[in-house]
């Protein structure tokens, strides 16, 4: 029952949604071959990139993949020695 409900609010929505007029800007070539034609018509200036790279000096451990890595591995070590420590003991033998 939820089910059917759900695809019958789901279809609702979809069809709530209104469509574009055949006459809309998006439908039309001309628009679009109005931008073309004025952009060609006045060309701008080349563009001036300017690259800069700075190196941040940040040695590998400040990066926060090997802090994730780090701390992912200290969370294993915890629960091995955990279960390791918990586990000694008490042995079932069954026979």
């Amino acid at each position: 029952m939820r089910t059917a409900f759900l695809t019958v609010m789901a279809l609702a929505a979809v069809l709530s949604i209104p469509a574009a007029p055949p006459n809309h800007p998006l439908h039309s070539v001309a628009p679009a071959i109005a931008v073309v034609d004025a952009q060609q018509a006045a060309p701008s200036a080349p563009a001036q990139v300017d690259v800069q790279i700075h190196q941040s000096g940040r040695a590998w451990y400040v990066s926060p993949v090997w802090i994730a890595i780090g701390a992912i591995g200290l969370v294993v070590l915890i629960l091995l020695i955990i279960v390791a420590s918990r586990g000694g003991g008490t042995t079932s033998i069954v026979r």
